[in-house]
């Protein structure tokens, strides 16, 4: 209310006093809109149909409906609205029912400005305070539903990733009866998102990953046009949310497109959905879900809208993309610390150009493994934990790149990885002012490190080239700058860990992983045990 006017309407079958009330007040000067007025109380309603005022000032005697019959039409149907009251001297009868009815005051006729000002004032001053308190309660219920969305999302997640924790599952598992109950079948529609954390904050995402994650499943669950939905985001791939519904595949293939279209409208991204054939028990929740996943990994690398149901699906044999004779050269070339020849083959694979040659996600994945375990199976048993540790968070960053389809990342760590494995003939110590960018650099992940950073998004805000403020931060700082930035966050998290009453996913996110499963295995791979080993050894 506080960008818009309150709007005024006042209703009475005096034309003096109507021109009076137009002309006494200022109605502008206290910000308030004053409606075109009524002329008794059956215009009245017909203009609070049309649009309702905030503020209602009505005459007790009116022809046709009076005063105090409109009041009860007000309170019944727009409770929020001030109401008060016009009335002579001789009309205390029905001022006292107005007043019992819920107006807020009354003023006598014939009208005093100074009087009227202060009745005028204190209706402000309601209409704002139920307002303030309306948006209150929103905010807080926005905050449960919140809250109640990652409690959801945590227990959906585990259920369908982790077999660790047996309790747990049973535990989920019973609670399953409740959604069959709701649901007389189900297809689940796998909706991907790849790279919309890097858009925080951006148009109408919120800066915070969860109230994000909580505003594209909000919108996505608000464009299923009917039936009952459930909408869950995967902790373990940050890109997935699962959509569950009773609606059939020609209604899906009816809604989904245009859906799609506007959750590339809110992420700024290029969503894909690939749809499972029909379920009837949710016991099988997991099996629909690798049904979707494996035919969305087949589909190709473009970035374009694509929607896919796997009833249909030809689940084409994937394609070994590098040869037996290309990864032993690569092989070769790594052995003899020929970085160059390494770079040239690696180029010769085709993978900077995947999407043009039509590869698939899972032929993609396959061959970034094959060429990350080529540098990692050969790195020499003298190399630093650190240096071990630098590689294989550049190999998770790697993985998560292809996962989110941020195929322009591929050739950066790709670079950032031969950093790390050849060694370096000569060391180019970089000018006075690289020295003093890789400083602000590290200034600058000291105090976000809890934001969505790659080394892409560093480079352009300090304007230098990604390879070369790779190279040069670890000469100047002594490690890999992601590195940097993981250890940093581990620092956090490590402190975060330690409240007993903090969830570990939700730590996850507080230090700037928005997958749970990607934060864990770069805890146990930095420290030498697990998130939950960590916690409990700190709080015995």
């Amino acid at each position: 209310m506080e960008n818009k006017k309150l709007r005024v309407l006042v209703a009475d079958d005096e034309y003096w006093i109507r021109e009076n009330m137009r002309t006494i007040i200022d109605w502008d000067a206290l910000g308030l809109e004053l409606a075109p007025m009524a002329t008794d109380g059956e215009d009245a309603l017909a203009q609070m149909e049309k649009s309702p005022a905030d503020i209602v000032i009505t005459d007790i005697n009116m022809p046709y409906l009076s005063g105090v019959e409109l009041m009860e039409h007000l309170r019944s149907r727009w409770p929020s609205t001030a109401i008060l009251v016009l009335s002579g001297y001789s009309d205390f009868e029905y001022v006292h029912k107005a007043l019992l009815l819920g107006a807020l005051d009354y003023v006598l006729k014939p009208l005093n400005r100074s009087k009227l000002m202060e009745a005028i004032a204190r209706a402000t001053e309601h209409v704002l305070a139920l307002t303030r308190r309306r948006k209150e309660r929103s905010a807080e219920q926005e905050k449960l539903n919140l809250a109640a969305s990652m409690v959801l999302d945590r227990e959906f997640s585990q259920w369908l990733h982790d077999a660790r924790h047996q309790e747990k599952l049973q535990s989920m598992e019973a609670s399953l009866f409740d959604y069959e109950a709701a649901f007389s079948s189900y297809r689940v529609a796998l909706v991907r998102l790849p790279g919309f954390m890097q858009h925080l904050g951006e148009g109408q995402l919120p800066a915070s990953a969860a109230e994000a994650v909580y505003r594209i499943k909000t919108a996505l669950s608000g464009m299923v046009p009917s039936g009952n939905k459930l909408v869950i985001h995967d902790l373990y791939h940050a890109n997935h949310f699962l959509l569950i519904t009773e609606l059939d595949e020609a209604a899906l293939r009816g809604f989904l497109p245009d859906t799609l279209s506007q959750l590339a409208a809110l992420s700024h991204v290029q969503p894909r959905a690939m749809v499972s054939e029909s379920y009837f028990s949710f016991r099988d929740l997991r099996r629909a879900y690798d049904e979707v996943r494996r035919c969305l990994s087949s589909m190709k690398c473009g970035g374009e809208m694509e929607v896919g149901f796997s009833a249909g699906a030809q689940v084409q044999p994937m394609i070994q993309r590098i040869s037996a004779d290309m990864v032993h050269q690569l092989e070769h070339a790594a052995r003899a610390q020929q970085r160059e020849r390494f770079e040239r083959l690696l180029g010769q694979t085709g993978i900077y150009h995947c999407r043009e040659e039509g590869w698939t996600v899972m032929e993609l994945m396959h061959s970034v493994n094959g060429i990350t375990w080529i540098l990692q199976h050969l790195m020499e048993d003298d190399r630093s934990g650190a240096q071990r540790a630098a590689f294989d968070n550049l190999q998770e960053m790697m993985l998560s790149a292809v996962d989110s389809m941020e195929l322009d990342q591929l050739h950066s760590l790709f670079a950032q990885m031969m950093d790390e494995y050849f060694v370096s003939a000569h060391s180019d110590g970089g000018s006075e002012g690289m020295r003093h960018t890789v400083q602000r650099v590290r200034e600058y992940i000291d105090a976000h490190y809890d934001e969505a950073i790659s080394l892409n998004t560093l480079a352009q805000r300090f304007h230098v080239d990604d390879s070369y403020l790779s190279r040069m931060f670890k000469q100047q700082v002594g490690c890999n700058l992601m590195l940097y930035l993981a250890s940093r966050r581990m620092k956090q998290a490590k402190k975060l860990l330690a409240q007993r009453d903090m969830n570990i996913t939700d730590v996850a996110q507080m230090v700037g992983y928005d997958d749970y499963a990607y934060f864990s295995r770069v805890f146990k791979r930095m420290e030498g045990k697990s998130p939950r080993a960590y916690r409990e050894e700190e709080l015995r």
